[in-house]
């Protein structure tokens, strides 16, 4: 669940940068193509769904752009169970490991496509 202070603006917004900033690419951000990846479905489980509520509220503000001091001080946490909290996330998110790839920033795109494909469809 999204903050108080988050809007569906906000969510919009971030859905279009991420368009325009993938554009044409036919391929996800871990390597599978974009159309094996799809929405959600009762087929494909949500990788979200196996993240505790505080690590979706971790990661919900991970996708707002804060770091992890500032989620420490937004959640009234440690920056230390902050790092914890996002090591767990990227764990359980299964995403590549290696100096190719930025993790949070895969966790958030991960975060951002199962969490505005419900939003898309039931606001147009």
């Amino acid at each position: 669940m999204l903050p108080a202070t988050a809007h569906a603006d906000d969510l919009w917004a971030t859905r279009s940068l991420q368009r325009r900033e993938i554009g044409d690419c036919s391929l996800c951000c871990d390597g599978v193509s974009r159309a094996d990846f799809g929405a959600p479905t009762a087929a494909i489980p949500r990788r979200t769904n196996e993240l505790t509520k505080r690590e979706r509220e971790v990661l919900s503000l991970l996708a707002q752009g804060l770091t992890d001091r500032g989620i420490s001080e937004n959640l009234w946490l440690t920056p230390k169970t902050v790092e914890t909290h996002v090591r767990h996330i990227l764990a359980k998110l299964d995403l590549p490991n290696g100096a190719q790839h930025n993790r949070r920033v895969l966790a958030v795109l991960t975060y951002l496509q199962e969490n505005t494909s419900g939003l898309a469809t039931t606001q147009r």
